[in-house]
């Protein structure tokens, strides 16, 4: 560092502090530099050691303000801009970080490894074919730039462009046979295109080169489920958790994986963790499922447990809050969040329905008008509003809920190849037999005495799936611009109409004897629904036997909040209604299975 311009006594602490650093004394040696500053030294080269040493110690935001005195002094420095643009780009700021990046470019722009950071950065913008650019540029520089190579395949796969992406992940795998990101990004962009037998072997092959990748345990595991290996999937999850005892989702896929496949100590992997490892959301997780399933008193045991080791924090007042739900306390709810006046959205929700379930219905309605303001396209928000509206305000209740112009049901415009619309149910019906692979409901769903497919049902290969896909978007198309023409532009639902609309989820469900559908709401959708596939001819001696209900909510009450509509099922009907409509269905009686699809609905917005 030039010390021309140092006084003795500076040039004396200069040298200790060089020393210092020298010695990785990085805290003292900064104390020392900084005195440099405060005696009135200003030098590029001083600021940007203590920036660079402020890194050391992971001072990032010291780090910034130091390599900007630098660069204003001198701005013709590539290594402060570089240095700055990963600063940036690894706290998240991309913006910044290409601005940083473009100075270095300006200065030499023939450094691939530049053209490769600022590429990443547009990817995070989302500005994706200036990435692609910039990642060609680092091509041009160095033609085996693997980086570049991965960066493409980024970008590319963003913009759903999977051949392109997979192309560039093969020559990053030639390239490097054994490189752990290329061989993942390479099965994941399989299996996004649903090419899930080839997506195996490439996670199989990858976990050969490092066999403790949790995420390629996970999704090996999701390839085997879509391709209806339960047991291979539930095989892989405990692989992986023989690698990563603690790992939370990998716990709660196993989990539900065996409870769906009629495990009976399905939270085993739970059990066998000491308690003192378990790590906080993992632990969560198992009182969670407890509640879910009913074991109360080992899951107060576990609350108690949980307590002694992480005190009276949040999660675990809020896992003591489903328990006393669970056991109808309400009141004692009331009384601890009021205690502690706390106004987080989770507690007030809370609160809200306690006060509800105590029959303090207009002390609840306000509680859910002021989340409203903040929230207005909050499903599960609106669904309790409901709920408090039809105790509190029927006629406001039934502008919200209503039935006559909100609900829409029409027949399926089939795809005409298959001649009749029963046709097509029929090789509808034989596909989904193929992908109904487990045995028991899911844990944590509506879903009572049946099955439930896994994944996006749209994705799995059989062109019937397409068919339907296509079939329900033209079916549904006019449905919408049909009722959008005489609705309320106000009304919550109406009010986030664009026009256009895609599926967010989609799934089958295989109802059996007594099977129905527990009372619940959609909070990720905006439209949900229910396409009838196969209807047993008698559903029992009740009226309303295997019907769609609406309005009863699932709140305790000393009013009866039980359902005010139903819809019959019937093969070839679709019915769609509001994701924030409560809603299940009755229990029936027969020897045939009851099977529908369903799906969510999101306006698009692009």
């Amino acid at each position: 560092m030039p010390n021309s311009n140092l006084r003795p006594t500076a040039q004396e602490q200069l040298n200790i502090a060089l020393e210092l650093a020298n010695k990785n004394k990085i805290p003292e040696a900064l104390t020392m530099f900084k005195q440099i500053e405060a005696s009135g030294i200003t030098d590029a080269n001083l600021f940007k050691t203590i920036g660079v040493l402020s890194l050391r110690i992971n001072n990032t935001e010291q780090a910034i303000t130091y390599l900007n005195k630098s660069l204003k002094l001198n701005a013709q420095q590539l290594d402060v801009n570089f240095t700055l643009g990963q600063i940036t780009q690894n706290s998240g700021r991309h913006t910044c970080a290409i601005k940083y990046f473009d100075n270095a470019l300006k200065i030499n722009n023939q450094l691939a490894p530049l053209w490769i950071c600022k590429g990443i950065s547009l990817t995070e913008t989302s500005l994706l074919e200036e990435a692609i650019e910039s990642f060609n540029r680092a091509l041009t520089i160095d033609s085996k730039e693997l980086n570049a190579l991965l960066g493409l395949a980024s970008a590319y796969k963003l913009q759903k462009k999977y051949p392109l992406a997979e192309d560039f992940l093969r020559k990053a795998i030639a390239l490097k046979p054994d490189n752990v990101r290329a061989l993942f990004n390479l099965s994941a962009n399989l299996y996004d295109q649903n090419r899930f037998q080839e997506a195996i072997l490439q996670y199989q092959a990858l976990l050969n080169i490092k066999p403790d990748f949790a995420e390629a345990h996970e999704n090996l595991g999701l390839c085997y489920l879509n391709v209806q290996e339960t047991e291979k999937a539930l095989s892989q999850f405990e692989t992986g958790l023989k690698f990563h005892p603690y790992h939370q989702t990998l716990n709660k896929m196993c989990s539900s994986l065996r409870y769906e496949l009629n495990h009976q100590d399905f939270l085993g992997n739970y059990k066998s963790i000491p308690k003192k490892n378990l790590k906080l959301n993992v632990y969560q997780d198992f009182i969670a499922s407890l509640i879910s399933s009913n074991q109360l008193e080992h899951a107060e045991e576990e609350i108690q447990s949980f307590r002694k080791l992480h005190g009276n924090i949040t999660p675990l007042q809020h896992l003591c809050y489903s328990l006393l739900a669970k056991k109808n306390n309400h009141q004692q709810i009331i009384d601890e969040i009021q205690s502690n006046s706390d106004t987080s959205t989770n507690f007030q929700l809370t609160l809200g329905k306690s006060y509800l379930a105590v029959g303090e219905s207009q002390i609840s309605q306000k509680i859910f008008e002021r989340l409203l303001s903040t929230q207005n396209n909050d499903q599960y928000i609106w669904a309790l509003y409901s709920a408090t509206l039809r105790l509190a305000d029927p006629a406001r209740y039934e502008e919200l809920c209503d039935y006559d112009n909100l609900l829409l049901c029409a027949e399926l415009q089939y795809p005409k190849r298959h001649g009749s619309l029963d046709s097509f149910n029929q090789a509808l019906l034989t596909s989904l037999q193929d992908v109904h692979c487990t045995q028991n409901n899911p844990l944590e769903q509506s879903l009572v005495g049946g099955t439930q497919t896994p994944g996006f049902l749209f994705d799995q290969p059989s062109p019937i799936f397409s068919e339907l896909r296509a079939a329900l978007q033209s079916t549904i198309t006019t449905l919408l611009n049909s009722a959008q023409q005489k609705h309320d532009k106000n009304h919550p639902t109406w009010s986030r109409w664009t026009n256009n609309f895609d599926f967010s989820t989609a799934w089958s469900v295989w109802l059996n004897s007594s099977g129905f559908h527990k009372s619940h709401i959609h909070s990720k959708g905006w439209y949900s629904s229910a396409y009838y596939v196969s209807v047993p001819d008698i559903l029992g001696s009740n009226p309303h036997a295997g019907y769609l209900k609406f309005g009863d909510a699932p709140i305790s009450s000393n009013k009866n909040l039980t359902a005010d509509k139903y819809i019959k099922p019937e093969a070839g009907k679709l019915a769609l209604f509001p994701s924030f409509f409560w809603h299940g269905t009755e229990p029936f009686s027969s020897d045939e299975a009851r099977i529908s699809v369903a799906f969510d609905l999101l306006p698009n917005t692009k």
